[in-house]
Parts: structure tokens; sequence; C-alpha cells
């Protein structure tokens, strides 16, 4: 069996990936890792994930950019 990873952070991507989500999830030689964060968590829509039936691997609270920089660091 193979395992396939996904992060999702909105409702909007996550909406365009479901189909393949919900096909890899159904296939049997195939294990939905379904990892969520950003707007999910805050909007709680992680709970919508839930209703469709998509069991979720792991909820992911990551920083948000500028908290990643240093000061006067830029991105490149």
């Amino acid at each position: 069996m193979k395992t396939v990873a996904v992060f999702t952070a909105n409702r909007a991507e996550y909406g365009l990936m479901y189909p393949v989500l919900k096909a890899v999830h159904e296939h049997p030689e195939l294990q939905l890792q379904l990892y969520i964060g950003g707007d999910h968590l805050v909007q709680g829509t992680d709970q919508e994930v839930l209703a469709d039936g998509l069991p979720i691997g792991g909820r992911l609270s990551l920083p948000a950019l500028p908290e990643l920089l240093t000061p006067g660091q830029r991105m490149s």
C-alpha cells in the first residue's frame, strides 16, 4: 500500500482537491494522510472535512510568514 500525503490550508483549495482526495481515500491500494492547517483551524472548516468522511492525519499550526523572518531579512 502506498501513502499519499496532502496538506490543505483553506476551504477553496480543499474544494478543488476534494474529488482527488476522495478517490485516493477510496482506492484499495492507497492510504490518504490528510493534514490541515491555516484557515481550516481558524475558521473551523476542519469539521467540514470530517463531515465529508475524510480522515484528518494531523492539524498543523504554522507561524505566519513575518514571524519566520528575522529583522532586516528579505524574502528571496
